[in-house]
């Protein structure tokens, strides 16, 4: 399973070397330090998801824009997050992801492709399924959102805790038959429990992850107990 280590900018020469897998924030195209570093990396063969920012805005970056800002970087990424609408109805991010590949796929650069994020309105299982289900016959990887997730099953968990239901979601969709096996699966951010990645690892559907959580619980001398959670 690959992890993808999201460091504050002036903590960047602490990501492991070893680690070749990387998820870049858009808005943070601006700063050259930034993507001088991810250039580095890229021209050594490692891999980099470009996200767009929902988690950080609750609101994406427009495809003209991380268009612009791939651009006028020079970093070309491998993956690129379409406009995802976390909190609304799935339908909203579907015709989204519909206008980000008819209107930019071919402007992308060679080989670049597109990751997809299913959404719903809170508590809404059935349409963020549905969701899912579409989107993952458009794009070729899923996203499984730190929002969107919690926000459609905690109406079946009893709870918005985020590993909880994402693991009940992953287990959900072997378990009914859903998960789409041809597409690839990268769990987006963690919750508390970085525990969560051993056990999605052994649900199987997981292929890559990234957090900030292994900096950020460092950077503010906070450490792990042996408990669950």
């Amino acid at each position: 399973m690959k992890h993808a280590f999201i460091a504050p900018i002036n903590y960047l020469h602490l990501v492991p070397e070893e680690c070749d897998f990387h998820l870049v924030l858009a808005h943070l195209l601006k700063d050259k330090m930034y993507v001088d570093f991810y250039k580095k990396r890229k021209a050594k063969g490692d891999f980099i998801v470009l996200d767009n920012s929902a988690f950080e805005f609750k609101r994406p970056v427009q495809g003209e824009e991380i268009l612009k800002w791939i651009d006028e970087s020079g970093l070309e990424p491998n993956i690129v997050v379409a406009p995802d609408y976390p909190f609304q109805k799935g339908i909203t991010t579907v015709k989204s992801t519909e206008d980000f590949i008819t209107r930019f796929q071919d402007k992308l650069p060679k080989g670049t492709r597109v990751m997809s994020v299913p959404q719903s309105e809170k508590g809404d299982v059935k349409d963020w399924i549905s969701t899912y289900q579409i989107l993952s016959t458009m794009t070729p990887w899923i996203g499984m959102s730190i929002l969107g997730i919690p926000n459609a099953f905690c109406s079946t968990t009893g709870t918005e805790d985020i590993s909880y239901n994402r693991l009940y979601a992953s287990l959900y969709l072997i378990r009914n038959r859903i998960h789409n096996p041809f597409v690839q699966h990268h769990y987006l951010g963690l919750g508390s429990n970085i525990r969560e990645l051993a056990l999605q690892q052994e649900i199987g559907i997981a292929y890559s992850n990234d957090s900030s959580s292994a900096f950020w619980h460092a950077i503010n001398g906070v450490s792990f107990d042996e408990t669950a959670t």
